[in-house]
């Protein structure tokens, strides 16, 4: 869920970090992910067990499970907190779908 002012909640099951909560705990109800307080939040896509969030700046930040190297940072590496995606660093995304296996970025 995204509030009007830019803030990212989420909840529901917490596997592999997808919540970016920085645990794998679930969430009964809405809870707002601090790690991204000092960003403001225009666009947000789950996909199976991992997450995208584009800032205001354009910059993008991927938690959750990074098998296939889903996350953009150049591993595999799971992410438990949102982190911001360094290779994009001159590009500005508008828009983000994160799939299964797959992650799609649309640039402005």
């Amino acid at each position: 869920a995204l509030s009007t002012a830019g803030a990212l909640y989420s909840f529901g099951a917490g596997v592999y970090g997808c919540l970016g909560h920085g645990d794998d705990a679930n969430q009964l109800m809405p809870k707002c992910i601090e790690a991204l307080s000092a960003v403001r939040a225009v666009h947000a896509s789950v996909g199976m067990a991992s997450s995208l969030v584009v800032d205001d700046t354009g910059g993008v930040h991927s938690f959750g499970l990074g098998k296939k190297g889903v996350l953009g940072h150049g591993d595999k590496t799971d992410k438990h907190t949102p982190t911001r995606i360094d290779a994009l660093e001159r590009v500005r995304i508008v828009r983000a779908c994160a799939g299964d296996r797959v992650s799609l970025l649309l640039d402005a």
